[in-house]
């Protein structure tokens, strides 16, 4: 059980934990600085600044109020334009076009916003270094605790998400909190313990509606504690007997209702204790894209619950319709697993996804950890470490919450419909650091190799997040070929949330100093940011799901640069994904054939654009890119007839173009 550890830390060890929560942060917020936004960004920035403006939450219900409050918590010193909000504007586009006038055309500084908004999202990732340094030292003493806190302050993966705008984090932090705190109240069931608990928990089902995945976990750490043979001590107001059988049964049942009250009340003071999502008649009411009769259709038990709950009032209506809208796309999305693009889930896409995104010096001090955990050599010597721990069976036990959650939160990675990053693997590394920390038990007594070997891994676990620095999102490890190739493995959020907008630009200029003159510039851009509000003067071309302005379609494309985020050139987000095929040569030459005779419709205009971007992407794969910028996009230079003889020659032909003629 999760008791006080034998010995305080020492002034000397606390100086070094806060060196290196300061060091993360730093590195976490001044990596995304000069980012645009990116992802999910603008949505939850715009979404954060219209909830504490009306108090309802009608422009983004499905995702994170507790990153979009915390984020834009700074932003109430001095409040931004905010734009209004265009009667009957469908919610599907609502929180995108809010977004736009009010990040680019409103006068505010848009760069300001994000920098806030990531330094209080950076602040959420010390605070799981530092739960992940508290565990490491109570599961392996002083060291581990020291080894574990250094490998999450140097960790790309916790680098990488901690300084968006974005929920990932939060979940991560609190999903481990909470199964901490649960664990605590088992062994000892007090008032304290349990309303931390229910804060936690509350603060856990405001992060991301993925946190649900927590309810199993907490079922069995229950289970466990009821096995258990030692007596329960439980003390309300005051000191009482511990508790065995069936009153120890009653005693923890009462305790989940109590933590299940407390995080309910969490969730109604977030939304001001309001049910309607409606009930600022002042605040903007966009037209929704799912009623309510939609989103309860499926039949399934989750649907059942939530329309329960929505019956009864027993939650704010903004909580249930963003867990019925998040039911609702658990259905599956478009994924893309080394050169295969498939609808839905794979049980290949994670583990794959684990191994390639995972330092394999982490790897290496896990494998040493558990070797010095089970070994001969055991932390008996470990200081800070309670001899009733240095059993396998103790350490087993201590250690439930973490086992419990890497397992159970795992079969939920493996059997999810949506595989579109390595962020929804994000809360299974605090443990992994939590476990390579037991690789500091070598350090004391071991053969000298081992020692030799822990300190190399470590160094170059550190070595590597310098290197990839501030690119940490992109990393890959060497198995697959390092971040300059990640994108022929995976796309999506694994490489490319749109982060690379503001370094194109600098090619762009830096290009065009070298040659003396600009070329035209043709951009296929996967991302929320705005190239002209950043300084790109680009033509557009087959992101028609991307891009807020008016365009021309199809776009007009002939020789130039062409710049593609490394998503779109996968095909994923675009009408025609996957390979070329025969169906598609039909379609395209048949609208080709109906545009030379008459004005397209939209609809075929759209289409055409997006089978002509799907065609260019068939001749390229055949080519070595002219540039690829910060790892996310994709640089071709094209003359006119190589951009003509993609869209326009026999396939036959197009399928036989070689390399570019040298000195490209």
């Amino acid at each position: 059980m999760i008791s006080a550890a034998s010995t305080r830390p020492s002034a000397r060890e606390l100086l070094v934990l806060a060196l290196a929560t300061v060091w993360f942060w730093g590195s976490a917020w001044t990596a995304s600085r000069d980012l645009p936004a990116v992802a999910d960004e603008i949505a939850h920035v715009t979404g954060g600044e219209s909830y504490w403006r009306w108090g309802v939450n009608h422009l983004q219900p499905e995702n994170s109020y507790f990153a979009m409050h915390w984020a834009t918590l700074p932003l109430r010193l001095h409040p931004p334009v905010f734009p209004a909000v265009p009667p009957g504007l469908p919610e599907s586009s609502s929180v995108i076009v809010v977004g736009n006038r009010f990040f680019y055309e409103s006068g505010n500084d848009a760069a300001a916003m994000l920098s806030s908004g990531r330094a209080m999202m950076a602040l959420v990732g010390v605070a799981l270094v530092i739960l992940t340094w508290w565990w490491a030292r109570r599961l392996w003493g002083v060291a581990g605790g020291l080894l574990a806190v250094l490998l999450a302050t140097f960790c790309p993966t916790l680098l990488a998400h901690s300084g968006l705008v974005m929920s990932d984090i939060a979940l991560s932090f609190f999903l481990l909190l909470t199964v901490t705190l649960w664990w605590s109240l088992l062994s000892r069931l007090t008032l304290p313990r349990l309303l931390a608990c229910g804060v936690a928990l509350g603060a856990l089902l405001l992060s991301k509606m993925s946190g649900l995945v927590v309810a199993p976990m907490l079922l069995v750490l229950l289970v466990v504690r009821l096995l258990q043979g030692p007596p329960l001590p439980w003390a309300w107001a005051g000191p009482r007997p511990s508790a065995v059988g069936r009153r120890k049964l009653a005693l923890l049942l009462g305790a989940a209702a109590g933590v299940s009250v407390v995080a309910g009340l969490v969730l109604w003071a977030a939304f001001g204790f309001t049910f309607s999502m409606q009930a600022n008649p002042a605040a903007p009411a966009p037209v929704p894209e799912y009623t309510w009769q939609t989103l309860l259709q499926d039949g399934g038990l989750l649907s059942h619950v939530t329309g329960g709950l929505l019956g009864l009032h027993a939650l704010p209506e903004s909580w249930l319709h963003g867990l019925a809208q998040t039911t609702h796309d658990l259905a599956g999305r478009l994924a893309f697993l080394n050169g295969r693009t498939y609808m839905g889930g794979s049980l290949a896409y994670f583990p794959y996804v684990w191994l390639v995104k995972t330092p394999l010096a982490l790897f290496g001090l896990m494998a040493l950890a558990l070797g010095a955990a089970f070994g001969s050599r055991g932390k008996e010597n470990s200081p800070g470490v309670q001899a009733s721990e240095t059993s396998p069976l103790g350490l087993l036990l201590s250690s439930a919450p973490l086992i419990v959650l890497v397992v159970i939160y795992g079969a939920f990675a493996l059997t999810t419909q949506i595989n579109i990053g390595h962020r929804h693997l994000l809360p299974l590394y605090a443990p992994m650091l939590i476990l390579a920390g037991g690789a500091a038990g070598l350090l004391n007594g071991a053969s000298r190799a081992a020692r030799v070997l822990v300190i190399l891994l470590a160094g170059w676990f550190i070595a590597e997040s310098l290197w990839i620095r501030p690119s940490y999102l992109a990393y890959f490890n060497p198995i697959a070929g390092g971040p300059a190739n990640g994108y022929r493995h995976l796309v999506d959020s694994n490489v490319d949330l749109g982060q690379d907008l503001i370094a194109l630009r600098s090619w762009l200029e830096a290009d065009t100093a070298a040659r003396g003159k600009p070329e035209p510039v043709f951009l296929s851009f996967f991302g929320p940011a705005d190239p002209v509000a950043h300084g790109l003067n680009a033509v557009r071309f087959g992101d028609t799901g991307f891009d807020a302005h008016p365009r021309r379609l199809p776009a007009l494309v002939h020789g130039g640069l062409f710049c593609i985020s490394v998503t779109l050139y996968q095909g994923l987000y675009t009408l025609t994904s996957g390979p070329w095929t025969g169906e598609y040569e039909a379609l395209y030459q048949g609208l080709l054939r109906a545009a030379s005779t008459r004005t397209p419709t939209y609809t075929e205009a759209r289409a055409l654009e997006h089978l002509q971007f799907a065609r260019l992407r068939h001749y390229l794969t055949r080519r070595e890119p002219t540039a690829m910028v910060g790892y996310s996009i994709l640089v071709f230079r094209l003359r006119d007839d190589e951009v003509a003889r993609a869209l326009y020659a026999p396939l036959a032909e197009v399928e036989r173009a070689g390399a570019p003629p040298a000195g490209r």
